[in-house]
């Protein structure tokens, strides 16, 4: 997602690496160079009209975000980083912007990092030489969401908790202590959630109630989490939903790996 998209620029070269991208723009000539941009350039770009952070509602929460500055930056990028699945970018030429974009991110569950970009451009002066003109710099900050892990789904119907769960889940935690998280209460309540919030998933249910839970659930293979599915005995460690995309392949590779051999 672009938000303050301007002329598109930066939604126009994420399409051309083939990714699904929604650019936001408040002032109607600037949709309209998006559209004459995306056009040019022979790539789909959804634009959508209107003022960052009041429409972001009513769109699909992101995979990730660039912000291009603007008058509401504090509001626009807690906005959006309390939605976004992985990432959020923030160019700013003010430096008075900085502390409270961070913070924003920071606040959200982002590590954050940034850099100073600044350029100079060959100006002339008399006499035949030339100099360097400084043009403004812009700040650029970006948040990563740490991934987390859902370790275990408790239920309060007997049917939906593995024994064998508790057991596995405290080994989880101990191997990934910085990584997971724990969903309590009913079942279909935590997985929705879950869903909703992490990227990845392991699941100590059976593999056809969680199949059944899932599948209102999926949207899009290239933004679904990835999900695990491990049986009662803790023998299997299945990769059920996104195994690539989500990275459940390689989850579920590591949770076997974890739970002893013969286990993946």
């Amino acid at each position: 997602m672009d938000v303050g998209a301007g002329s598109g620029s930066v939604a126009v070269e994420c399409a051309r690496l083939g990714a699904a991208v929604v650019a936001v723009e408040k002032a109607p000539d600037g949709v309209e160079r998006i559209h004459a941009n995306a056009r040019a350039h022979g790539v789909d770009v959804r634009v959508v009209h209107g003022s960052a952070p009041d429409v972001l509602g009513e769109l699909d929460d992101p995979d990730a975000v660039f912000i291009g500055g603007g008058a509401e930056l504090p509001a626009v990028v807690g906005a959006c980083a309390r939605r976004a699945r992985r990432t959020v970018v923030v160019a700013m030429a003010a430096l008075d912007r900085v502390p409270a974009a961070r913070a924003a991110l920071t606040s959200a569950g982002f590590t954050c990092d940034g850099v100073l970009l600044q350029s100079s451009r060959l100006a002339p002066l008399p006499g035949d030489v030339t100099r360097l003109a400084a043009t403004n710099p812009v700040f650029l900050l970006w948040g990563v969401r740490t991934p987390r892990l859902v370790k275990e789904l408790h239920s309060d119907r007997p049917h939906f908790r593995h024994r064998g769960g508790a057991a596995a889940r405290d080994r989880l935690a101990a191997a990934w202590p910085d990584r997971a998280r724990v969903y309590d209460g009913l079942v279909g309540e935590a997985v929705r959630a879950a869903f909703a919030e992490c990227e990845q998933l392991v699941c100590f249910l059976a593999t056809g109630a969680t199949v059944r839970l899932l599948a209102p659930l999926l949207g899009d293979k290239a933004a679904d989490p990835g999900v695990v599915c491990v049986d009662e005995g803790g023998r299997f460690a299945v990769s059920l939903v996104g195994g690539h995309g989500g990275g459940a392949n390689e989850l579920a590779r590591e949770v076997g790996a974890l739970l002893g051999p013969n286990r993946s």
